[in-house]
């Protein structure tokens, strides 16, 4: 499943039309409010296994063609230095069902030697793990600059493979019988 996240750069009719030109109009999905977010599996199942988000999600567009703070909060992304990286709400309805934490730090132009320095692994654990004991939500985006600098894959499924196991534990666990 992949989740494309666009700049309004271009009409939602254009972005439209480059996704069915591609041939990856069937395979798009269409989220509905008050609906349960689909399962990675129901997506898959369903064949449809391209979200798509726009920042701002300009009218114009098919029903696929999401506003992305819809359906995602986020964390703020202006930042001189590594060490003033937040976790407080940003963009995006405090009800949202998807988060996104914004990690980078902004220069310009970007210094891919200080962005590895700020995707390593130490720098991104905490501010996820901030995130997660701020926000109480595991993010389903960690956005970063010069994704290929430094630990950002290896971290986050450090952190998915925690998760999964904290997950099944609950899981696996049987129901607490209330006291006497």
């Amino acid at each position: 499943v992949l989740m494309l996240t666009i700049h309004d750069f271009t009409s939602p009719a254009d972005t439209a039309s480059v996704i069915d030109a591609a041939g990856l109009g069937d395979r798009v999905a269409t989220l509905r409010h008050g609906e349960p977010f689909p399962t990675l599996r129901t997506l898959i199942d369903s064949g449809r296994t391209l979200l798509v988000f726009a920042e701002r999600g300009n009218p114009g567009g098919p029903p696929w063609y999401h506003n992305m703070y819809d359906w995602f909060q986020e964390t703020p992304f202006s930042f001189t230095d590594k060490e003033q990286f937040a976790c407080a709400p940003n963009r995006g309805r405090p009800d949202a069902q998807l988060f996104l934490i914004n990690h980078w730090v902004t220069l310009s132009p970007p210094n891919p030697a200080v962005e590895a320095a700020v995707n390593s692994r130490e720098v991104l654990d905490k501010h996820i793990q901030q995130c997660l004991r701020e926000r109480g939500l595991a993010p389903n985006i960690v956005q970063v600059q010069f994704a290929e600098s430094g630990d950002l894959f290896s971290t986050v499924q450090d952190i998915n493979d925690e998760q999964l196991k904290e997950e099944r534990a609950l899981q696996a666990e049987p129901p607490s019988l209330p006291p006497a």
